[in-house]
C-alpha cells in the first residue's frame, strides 16, 4: 500500500480534508463565539486608556477598588 493509499483508507474522521477545510470554513464564526464567550465572563474589563494598576488589579483578580 502507498502512503496516500493508507491515509485514505483510516477510519478516523481527522484523517479526511473534508473535516479540516470546514473547520477552517468555520473559524470566523469560533473565534466571534469565543469572543462572545469571554465578554459574557469579563463584562466589566478596564478600557483602553486605563491606568497600568487598574489592568494590574484586573488581571491579578484584585478588583477592589481602593
Amino acid at each position: 500500500m502507498s502512503a496516500s493509499t493508507t491515509a485514505a483508507s483510516s477510519s478516523s474522521v481527522y484523517a479526511s480534508s473534508a473535516f479540516w477545510e470546514r473547520l477552517w470554513r468555520t473559524a470566523g464564526l469560533q473565534s466571534v463565539a469565543c469572543f462572545i464567550l469571554a465578554y459574557l465572563i469579563y463584562p466589566h474589563q478596564p478600557e483602553l486608556g486605563a491606568s497600568p494598576m487598574s489592568w494590574l488589579r484586573f488581571m491579578t483578580g484584585n478588583v477592589s477598588e481602593s
